[in-house]
């Protein structure tokens, strides 16, 4: 299906995996210099117990707070950026912008994935990352917000 886009090609398809690490699809543009992450919504009951996992965690970058985001879609950004960070480092240091996009429970997750990058939490720090998010559910606080208006581009349909 990547074909039918134009000059993408697959990178890695990884199933779910321990640590709250969901599936996901790493696909590269190499004329464009673009890299995305592609994140699904909810599919199996593994996602439907990472949606209920709606308590509040803390986002802390050098000891401030940067606000309060879903546990469950923390959990899932962090065992991504915790098993391709290293890869997007390396495409980013080669020119190519970072690009998380996803739907519904993928797109918390993307959106949470770029701010995650972004401040470095997961030893992994992305400057030229992008969140594209559709059917964005309720993943944070305001201040948490704000931090992502820097690189996430959210569409509900109303």
């Amino acid at each position: 299906q990547l074909r039918l886009l134009g000059n993408w090609e697959l990178v890695l398809r990884e199933a779910q995996g321990p640590g709250g690490q969901p599936f996901f699809t790493v696909a590269a543009d190499r004329r464009a210099k673009r890299v995305a992450v592609l994140i699904p919504g909810t599919q199996t009951p593994q996602d439907c117990v990472t949606d209920l996992k709606a308590l509040p965690v803390q986002v802390l970058a050098d000891g401030s707070l940067i606000g309060w985001v879903h546990r469950g879609m923390m959990r899932q950004a962090s065992a991504i950026l915790r098993l391709v960070g290293s890869a997007l480092e390396r495409f980013e240091k080669d020119g190519y912008e970072v690009l998380f996009i996803g739907h519904s429970l993928g797109a918390g997750v993307s959106a949470i994935a770029g701010a995650v990058a972004r401040l470095g939490i997961e030893k992994v720090k992305l400057k030229k990352v992008r969140s594209f998010c559709y059917a964005t559910p309720a993943i944070g606080n305001g201040s948490f917000g704000k931090y992502c208006e820097g690189h996430a581009i959210t569409v509900i349909n109303c």
